[in-house]
């Protein structure tokens, strides 16, 4: 069973006293006389073994098979904070879903939108919730845990992670999309960009396409000359700096659309574009798919 920290208060002896968090006993604090603090151990798996902390182990987030009106979140083991970054290690294997009518159409708060309703396109941010003993799941367009206000049947679930993201369609549907850990992978949106290319390097807008936790994305590019020998030039930069290489797509004036692979952006500032791109020729097109965005989960 848990027990109560007294302030100041250690084994005489000098040697590390345990103090149970969880009633598992899975997490220990233990004071440390060589520095005069209290330190909370690694969490131990089956084998007794120390676990690194804060982790997600094994968690994914998925909308798929057609049921796109609710997101399934699971996860073997996930540490949650509280405002005063007091941590607790759950147990979210069981599954917990998300259904697109618990909005304010519904009910807002435990598995469903946090408050509002969902709007097309938007990107929305998923976390797992407890009030130290009960667990949910939970939908936000805030993407920090501690500006979310806590209210209605979740007034009392002061422990949060940020998990993940999922962006809503329309009418009762989310976009498809699969998380395995920071791994995120979503339905094709569409055209990234399918139209004349200014001459000039010209920043283009992801805002619609990735999500506030990404990194970094992998696009698949193609470009289309319209049968005149041109080229077309991709920067990969935070801010069109001069400095960083430019990447020419070299056309054969052949027409028609060329095939280039995947590029790997780094997003260096949360929701930039990280990519720019001009031609030669105003009449060209271009086109970037998302193939995965890598989030920043642990």
């Amino acid at each position: 069973m848990a027990r109560t920290i007294v302030a100041n208060t250690y084994n005489t002896g000098g040697a590390a006293e345990d103090i149970d968090l969880q009633s598992n006993g899975s997490s220990k604090l233990l004071y440390d006389q060589s520095d005069d603090q209290w330190e909370l151990s690694a969490p131990l798996d089956a084998g007794g073994n120390a676990m690194t902390m804060p982790r997600n182990q094994n968690l994914t987030i998925v909308i798929a098979n057609g049921a796109t009106s609710s997101i399934v979140v699971t996860a073997d083991l996930l540490t949650l904070f509280n405002s005063s970054n007091l941590g607790i290690i759950k147990d979210f294997s069981a599954g917990y879903t998300i259904l697109e009518a618990n909005d304010s159409g519904g009910t807002n708060g435990l598995l469903g939108l946090d408050t509002g309703a969902w709007s097309a396109d938007a990107y929305y941010y998923v976390y797992a919730v407890s009030d130290g003993t009960n667990l949910s799941a939970m939908c936000s367009l805030q993407s920090k845990f501690s500006d979310i206000t806590l209210t209605g049947n979740f007034a009392t679930y002061t422990y949060g992670k940020l998990i993940g993201a999922v962006q809503f369609k329309s009418g009762t549907s989310f976009y498809e999309s699969y998380q395995r850990d920071n791994v995120f992978h979503q339905e094709v949106k569409g055209d990234l960009l399918n139209g004349s290319i200014a001459t000039a390097l010209t920043a283009i807008d992801t805002t619609l396409y990735v999500s506030k936790l990404a990194v970094s994305v992998d696009w698949f590019i193609k470009a289309n000359d319209n049968g005149a020998d041109t080229t077309v030039s991709l920067q990969l930069s935070p801010t069109n700096d001069a400095s960083f290489p430019v990447i020419k797509l070299g056309h054969n004036g052949a027409g028609g659309w060329e095939e280039f692979g995947t590029v790997s952006v780094p997003m260096w500032i949360s929701g930039a574009t990280g990519i720019y791109s001009s031609s030669s020729n105003t009449n060209d097109a271009l086109q970037a798919y998302k193939v995965v965005e890598y989030f920043n989960v642990m």
